[in-house]
This record gives structure tokens, sequence and C-alpha cells, in this order.
């Protein structure tokens, strides 16, 4: 039996999620910093360039907003296999309003207050 990759993040892993047909989010919420923290997501292929992010951004800053959550945080993670979209990804998060709060050699922590 195969198991799809957010179950995985699921099961394995201790996530929550945020699924649609367009993709999800793997988060967990940190209570004692009233904070959401978005370990996964990935957007079906055929909806990067659709709208997909947007419609699912919008769903985890309102799902958010809901559990009474102050801000959402992610790290943007450089290695060998996204190296060449690794910018890409730190101005999509910036264009959806988070901010860098930390900066190590191969991770970049971002958060966005809701």
């Amino acid at each position: 039996m195969e198991k799809s990759l957010a179950d995985y993040y699921k099961e394995e892993e201790g996530y929550d999620l945020l699924s649609t047909d367009k993709g999800f989010f793997a988060y967990r919420y940190l209570e004692d910093s009233k904070s959401v923290y978005v370990g996964h997501f990935a957007v079906a292929k055929d909806e990067r360039n659709n709208g997909g992010f947007s419609e699912l951004f919008g769903l985890m800053v309102k799902m958010a907003k809901d559990i009474g959550a102050k801000c959402i945080i992610g790290d943007v993670f450089r290695n060998e296999f996204n190296k060449d979209q690794y910018t890409n990804k730190l101005l999509m998060h910036i264009k959806y309003g988070y901010k860098v709060v930390d900066v190590n050699k191969d991770c970049i922590t971002m958060l966005k207050e809701v």
C-alpha cells in the first residue's frame, strides 16, 4: 500500500494537515508561542502557476487566525536538490508577507504575522 507524502508527514512526523486538491501544508500549532509552524508544503505541479499556492496560502492564514495564532513560521532550506529554485522560494515567501527572522548556512527562517 502506497502512502501519500501528506499522509507520511501526518502519521510518521506528527504534523496536522491542511489539504485540498491543489496541494497541502503540514503544520504544527505551537501553543506556547501562539504560532503555526509549517514544516512542509507542496503544490500540485499543474497548479503552481494557476493560483494554487495563493489559494492554499489563503486557507492557511484563515486557519491560523481561527485557532488563535499570531504568526506563521517556516524554514526555507537550501540543498543540492533545490539550489536552482532557492531564490524563487525566498522571493515567493516575501511576496506573501513573510519576513526573514533568522539566517543560517543552508536555512532561512521566515515569519508572517496574521
